[in-house]
């Protein structure tokens, strides 16, 4: 059972940024759905009054279906313009020209400057479905000038500023470099870019046609029109597979409303898969809010749903594909609230023990022990502290085991953090925390099979002793270290059920594992003598 002190002895500050809480339930006004050849991500975004909306992501890996939320990816402020994701993460490109990158595995952290390569928004913007690349494609005069950095002697390293319309931007290992686009004409429009394998299309419409091109050896293949009427093609999405590339466009049915049709290519060729269905009727979604995209093989469509809620659906390609949605849920998926009846589990457990203890070593608790002359039993602090002392060594044994996960998490450093905070660290550390009591244990069993003390009760001059002064048995040792170990692992409960045997239950100040092994901690002192009160004789009858 995982304890709520886990986070106290492990936790160690590293700066995540803090979840954004919104006064009212958060409801979706855009969606976007992305994806690799392995991940799947969703975000989305509020409806902006006076501040800024607040924005959800979800993502899968794995062997999941069904995108969640997770500690690593916390609602934030911010107004998206573009979202893609490439075989490393998803980069978010934000309103004021910012970019985040985001991770399945870690925090998330600033993208590379966009600001120094363009003035401008991205006419286009994807990532590569294999490798960590990722692309945008731009107008040409948004681009800053060409500058140079080095001093005299060094080498000098300019950026180049491309002859054609649109400049191809690439993204790889955090650095921006520039491409020559294709050759599209001035009077084309609504371009699409996506990419595999480092190898980059772009789809654009002209003469009411549907055109693409792929980049190759660093040099444009010869334009390909694709079979669809594209004179009103406003709305579409793209996408690559290892067998070619896909095309769904949106085909208007009313001002906001369009049905999907799907492209596909085999071998070179393209053909016409159909319209795209929800479940025996064409599927028909507002491109404005909701968002498709071709993720681990295939269709992914994200839309809203009734009462603020989002729905997400795949569907494989092939003919006619039909589309199964299921709601995504907006709450982190890694975190469960703490259960009442756990909390009731454990403190019946302490219960149980103490009671055995006390049941079983009634005559022990009750009365005054004969100590040998000059000790004492041990203060009530100095017990607490030479247990905080002695967890020192067992964190440090365990650290190279649990430190990265910690890392990983965010949170380093935060000695309180949230409740929900505590609850997906308990979920996600079960394994370090209880390896680390156990080393605790064993460390304590140790030093007390051999020198009767452990070193914080060195530190603080206390020691064990049998009750009947000797010095404690390997036997009575493994007890009290058993029972030491089991009421750490219950965390609070079971440190308040030690303080009360030892303040208040017991006349030796014995917890309940001395009580079970019958040793009792000491230290230098001498023991108050017992006041009694007078008895007059002369009032005792004989039988008395």
């Amino acid at each position: 059972m995982p304890s709520r002190l886990s986070t106290i002895f492990l936790a160690l500050v590293l700066l995540i940024a803090a979840p954004v809480s919104a006064e009212e339930p958060w409801k979706p006004a855009k969606l976007w759905v992305t994806g690799t050849d392995k991940t799947i991500w969703v975000a989305g975004k509020s409806a902006g009054t006076t501040s800024l909306p607040v924005v959800q992501i979800w993502h899968a890996t794995g062997d999941a279906q069904i995108p969640k939320q997770s500690l690593y990816l916390p609602p934030i402020s911010g107004d998206p313009l573009q979202v893609a994701a490439d075989a490393q993460a998803l980069r978010v490109l934000y309103g004021n020209l910012t970019a985040c990158d985001y991770y399945g595995d870690r925090p998330y952290g600033p993208g590379a400057l966009w600001r120094g390569e363009c003035r401008g928004r991205p006419v286009a913007w994807c990532g590569d479905s294999s490798l960590p690349i990722s692309w945008a494609l731009v107008d040409t005069k948004q681009l800053e000038v060409p500058a140079a950095s080095g001093n005299d002697g060094d080498d000098v390293v300019v950026r180049v500023m491309p002859s054609t319309r649109l400049t191809l931007l690439k993204l790889q290992s955090g650095v921006w470099t520039r491409h020559p686009g294709p050759e599209i004409p001035s009077g084309s429009s609504a371009s699409w870019l996506a990419s595999r394998a480092g190898t980059p299309r772009v789809f654009w419409t002209g003469d009411g046609k549907l055109l693409t091109s792929v980049r190759e050896d660093d040099a444009w293949s010869t334009t390909k029109a694709i079979p669809i009427d594209a004179a009103d093609l406003r709305y579409g999405w793209t996408g690559v597979m290892s067998d070619g590339a896909v095309f769904v466009a949106g085909k208007r049915l009313a001002s906001d409303r369009y049905e999907l049709r799907l492209m596909q290519e085999k071998d070179g060729t393209w053909t016409d898969a159909g319209t795209i269905r929800e479940s025996n009727e064409a599927l028909v979604i507002d491109p404005e809010i909701a968002g498709l995209a071709l993720a681990r093989g295939q269709l992914a469509v994200v839309r809203p749903a009734a009462e603020g809620t989002v729905e997400f659906g795949m569907a494989p390609l092939g003919v006619s594909p039909a589309v199964r949605f299921n709601t995504l849920s907006i709450s982190r998926s890694d975190f469960q609230p703490p259960s009442q009846w756990e909390d009731s589990i454990t403190l019946a457990l302490c219960l149980i023990v103490m009671t055995t203890a006390l049941w079983t070593r009634r005559d022990l608790a009750v009365r005054v022990l004969p100590l040998p002359k000059g000790l004492m039993p041990a203060m009530v602090w100095k017990r607490v502290l030479a247990g905080l002392i002695d967890i020192i060594p067992a964190i440090l044994i365990t650290l190279p085991w649990w430190y990265p996960k910690f890392v990983s998490l965010g949170l380093e450093g935060r000695v309180f953090p949230t409740t929900e905070e505590q609850v997906i660290l308990q979920n996600q550390t079960q394994m370090e925390h209880y390896s680390t009591l156990a080393v605790y244990g064993l460390w304590c069993f140790l030093w007390e099979l051999f020198l009767a003390r452990t070193p914080g009760k060195i530190l603080l001059g206390c020691r064990v002793i049998s009750v009947d002064g000797s010095a404690p048995t390997p036997r009575q040792c493994l007890i009290r270290n058993v029972i030491r170990t089991l009421m750490v692992s219950l965390g609070a409960t079971g440190f308040l059920v030690t303080i009360m045997s030892i303040v208040i239950v017991t006349r030796n100040r014995q917890r309940t594992g001395d009580l079970l092994a019958q040793t009792l901690v000491v230290e230098p002192g001498e023991v108050p003598p017992v006041e009694t009160s007078p008895v007059d004789d002369s009032r005792m009858g004989p039988f008395d």
